[in-house]
């Protein structure tokens, strides 16, 4: 079988590599010109554990390609996964015109397919988009849906950092469609997966994503809250959420409910911003999730307080990137809080041992001209030149080696927002809420 997939950012990167380990060729299509170069050269568009080493695989036998030529992407091959960016704008609502225009794309190479073509949606949608996507294709194919070709819903959960084990070992494969052929097709390609699969309506397929990241934000500011509480009574929350976490039955999981620092990303905020909006718009009350935003924003100007608190005016930031192990800024907590402190006439300088300017692309990079501009003046490339900047050191990442150094200097003062335990015996330490 032979697959197309559009966009090549974190979805379609993650998976053109792992559809290539599971020996699919794979074609990225792609406006980018930057993505489509490192493709071509064997190598990911994006920062992710374990993705290189798939995408070279693939390369190197041949079963990974990118073109800019979507219409022969279509025709050559059976099924195309949708994977284009929507990302959310300020008013709560996704932004879906890059995925409608890459749509028409799709729709002009329908033109020219003789035969019945299977198109899987995984970019993020609200509901009642699936009935947008059908319009959008027919009409600028002049083909009929079911009849000459099928769209299904099928939305990712795959969280940065543990994107590639995501793909291949889900929670659960929701297909959402009321075509045999396109469910029976998608059901063949997750068969190496032993998750359960959900065969659903267009529409909750639609809805799962967003009340799923909505949860997963609920659970994270939860914890936080409990977190700070704990510490001005002087209760240790981490033993009150590892307790909490022990009831598998009613507490349901524990992924999420750890006190700490405020979630950030593409992801969470635009959903949680999209459900809120929808709920808004339907005048359906939900005082819960409209709530979330504000605790998380509670959190960062938590952190921004505590900097303040030491009394320092230069201080050193230890990771960027929304969550450790990527290379992600988009919508990172700590980047609000550097800006906080640069309005009030901080020295702050940052490092990242896993951001590198010269090879951030794509949304990634434009973020960061918009939110960052002056992102070349605070970051450092050396992580010893970043403790030599200030006594005190804001720890937001981890690495195990650096942590030592860490230990080296032992005049340091630590604030630390992502709990680590090796640091704790350190006498100048604080943790965020615990």
């Amino acid at each position: 079988m032979h697959i197309s997939i559009f966009g090549l950012g974190y979805v379609g990167c993650v998976s053109l590599g792992c559809l290539a380990k599971l020996n699919y060729r794979v074609t990225g299509v792609e406006t980018n010109k930057k993505k489509i170069d490192l493709i071509s050269k064997g190598k990911p568009t994006i920062s992710e554990p374990g993705l290189d080493k798939l995408i070279k695989y693939g390369f190197d036998r041949g079963l990974i390609s990118a073109t800019y030529d979507y219409k022969s992407a279509i025709v050559n091959t059976d099924l195309s996964f949708v994977c284009i960016g929507t990302p959310g704008n300020k008013n709560g609502n996704l932004n879906l015109n890059y995925l409608f225009n890459g749509l028409k794309q799709i729709a002009e190479g329908l033109k020219y397919k003789k035969s019945f073509h299977t198109i899987v949606i995984r970019s993020t949608v609200i509901p009642g988009s699936f009935n947008k996507i059908i319009n959008i294709l027919e009409k600028q194919s002049g083909k009929k849906q079911i009849q000459d070709f099928c769209v299904v819903m099928n939305p990712e959960f795959l969280r940065e950092g543990s994107a590639v084990q995501d793909f291949l070992t889900p929670p659960f494969n929701i297909i959402g469609t009321g075509c045999d052929k396109g469910y029976k097709l998608l059901r063949k390609i997750y068969s190496f997966n032993k998750a359960p699969v959900e065969r659903v309506s267009e529409q909750v397929a639609e809805m799962i994503k967003p009340v799923c990241n909505s949860f997963h934000g609920l659970k994270i500011s939860f914890a936080n809250e409990v977190g700070n509480l704990c510490k001005k009574i002087g209760i240790d929350s981490n033993e009150i959420m590892r307790i909490f976490c022990e009831d598998k039955k009613l507490n349901i999981s524990s992924a999420y409910l750890k006190p700490g620092f405020a979630f950030g990303g593409s992801c969470l905020p635009k959903d949680i911003k999209a459900i809120s909006r929808l709920a808004g718009d339907l005048k359906v009350k939900v005082p819960v999730i409209v709530s979330i935003k504000s605790s998380n924003d509670l959190q960062k100007r938590k952190a921004f307080e505590m900097i303040k608190g030491f009394g320092k005016k230069k201080i050193s930031i230890w990771g960027l990137s929304f969550k450790i192990g990527t290379d992600d800024l988009r919508g990172s907590p700590i980047i609000e809080v550097i800006n906080m402190l640069g309005k009030e006439g901080y020295d702050v300088k940052a490092f990242d041992q896993n951001v590198h300017l010269d090879k951030i692309i794509g949304s990634n990079r434009e973020y960061i001209q918009k939110n960052i501009p002056a992102i070349n003046k605070i970051i450092v490339r050396d992580f010893k030149a970043l403790i030599k900047h200030s006594k005190l050191l804001v720890v937001n990442s981890y690495d195990k080696k650096l942590i030592g150094e860490i230990k080296r200097n032992e005049d340091l003062i630590i604030l630390d927002l992502v709990d680590i335990a090796g640091l704790k015996k350190i006498k100048s330490y604080t943790g965020l809420c615990w």
